[in-house]
């Protein structure tokens, strides 16, 4: 006589295909949407930054670039203040000299706007 076996039933789960319902679609649509704009938006903040950080390695850079001509000439041109003596060393001429060290840094014609006198305008004391 063969024995009957006992059926046992245990729960388990297997990866099979699921259809969306309408709810369930619309959900995932929202979330599509919600996600893509984050997405647009970090990939916009990238290249912000990526541009932020190319302007600062290219200033950096330049700096790097101009520092071995200084260092090898050993000076670089800036506008300092400088005073006008004006009708020296003759007269339509005039000395320029710098204010820190007094060197004298041109002797040039003067220009129409040096020739013009000032005028002492009403209330202000004569020179």
């Amino acid at each position: 006589m063969a024995t009957k076996e006992k059926k046992i039933t245990k729960a388990c789960t297997r990866l099979c295909r699921y259809f969306f319902n309408d709810p369930e679609k619309l959900i995932l649509g929202k979330e599509l949407g919600e996600h893509n704009n984050a997405l647009v938006s970090v990939e916009g903040d990238k290249k912000r930054i990526v541009a932020d950080f190319s302007a600062k390695i290219a200033a950096l850079e330049s700096e790097v670039q101009s520092l071995p001509g200084k260092i090898t000439s050993g000076y670089e041109h800036r506008d300092l203040p400088c005073t006008a003596t004006f009708n020296d060393p003759k007269t339509g001429k005039k000395t320029v000299r710098r204010d820190d060290t007094k060197e004298v840094v041109g002797i040039e014609d003067m220009t129409e706007s040096d020739l013009q006198t000032n005028l002492p305008l009403e209330g202000e004391p004569e020179a």
